[in-house]
């Protein structure tokens, strides 16, 4: 079966030089920079995870013998450094991590890096803490001058850029999302699995989304609700940089209802694009069949 994000990853591959990927929404952001870690790791590119919100530590590589980390699509995949700025001056933590990238010790090897501010404990766990979104900018700027065009393949910049309680839809306070200027490309998820159930049950501040869809918290979710939340102005693309590809991952295909599934992907996706969506709507899961892969945009130069 193709893959179902391959419309994603030849944008990624053909963005000339260092490419900032800002991830939003919900259902699935966290699993979504895992596999990209995966899948660049397995083509010899680094991958720099700069998040600007919290999320859950990436456990490292080399923890202790014995301990396994989180299997679970809300916890990131081991990574090979967790490098943190706490207080230090704005390039410290910048050339901390090209330090990294460059150690001829990895002998071209690529690198999985988590950055963050520090590591705060939550009621879930602990979570590190995201960095502003200008110093995600300033972090691409140095790795931009580092790594130019013709160089050595450059790492890749992911931004996990919303927080949603490990919920499958969300709609967005004032302060959400927070998204890099920088971005060359914004993906908006959503988890297929809020479909039919409550906006209480489904989605990540359902006070908000009732007041926008009119709706009570005990409505059950229709693919146009969820659409109006994925497209409001006030939604997952809000502060996107206007000349950012945008594109929309519908996640976790699998557990729709396999005698509807079909019907409710092609609803979803139509109610997408007749409301104005972006043309690049990819759908993940075993949806029993291609699923929707529009070819994204070419990257900007």
């Amino acid at each position: 079966m193709p893959q179902p994000l391959a419309p994603l990853l030849s944008f990624l591959n053909a963005h000339p030089g260092v490419c900032c990927l800002a991830v939003t929404g919900a259902g699935g952001k966290t699993s979504l920079i895992a596999d990209l870690t995966d899948i660049f790791a397995a083509s010899g590119r680094s991958c720099v995870i700069a998040p600007t919100t919290r999320i859950f530590v990436p456990p490292l590589r080399n923890r202790a013998p014995g301990t396994r980390p989180q299997e679970n699509e809300h916890s990131p995949r081991p990574c090979d450094a967790l490098l943190l700025r706490n207080g230090r001056p704005p390039d410290a933590l910048a050339e901390e991590l090209l330090a990294l990238l460059r150690d001829p010790r990895r002998h071209g090897a690529p690198v999985c890096a988590a950055l963050g501010e520090d590591i705060e404990q939550s009621p879930a766990g602990r979570k590190l803490r995201g960095l502003p979104p200008g110093y995600v900018c300033r972090l691409k700027t140095l790795l931009e001058r580092a790594f130019p065009p013709d160089s050595a393949p450059s790492p890749l910049l992911l931004a996990e850029a919303d927080g949603a309680a490990r919920l499958p839809l969300k709609a967005h306070a004032a302060h959400e999302p927070v998204i890099p200027a920088c971005a060359d490309a914004v993906a908006a998820v959503m988890g297929l699995d809020a479909l039919g159930k409550t906006l209480a049950e489904a989605v990540h501040r359902p006070e908000i989304a009732a007041d926008l869809l009119g709706a009570e918290p005990d409505s059950p979710v229709t693919p146009a609700m969820a659409a109006a939340l994925l497209l409001h102005p006030a939604g997952p693309f809000r502060g996107a940089p206007p000349d950012a590809a945008r594109l929309i991952l519908l996640n976790r295909a699998d557990a729709l209802d396999p005698a509807r599934r079909g019907s409710l992907i092609r609803n979803m996706t139509e109610t997408l694009r007749a409301s104005g969506g972006p043309e690049n709507i990819l759908v993940r899961g075993k949806t029993g069949g291609r699923g929707t892969r529009s070819g994204m945009p070419h990257a900007r130069s």
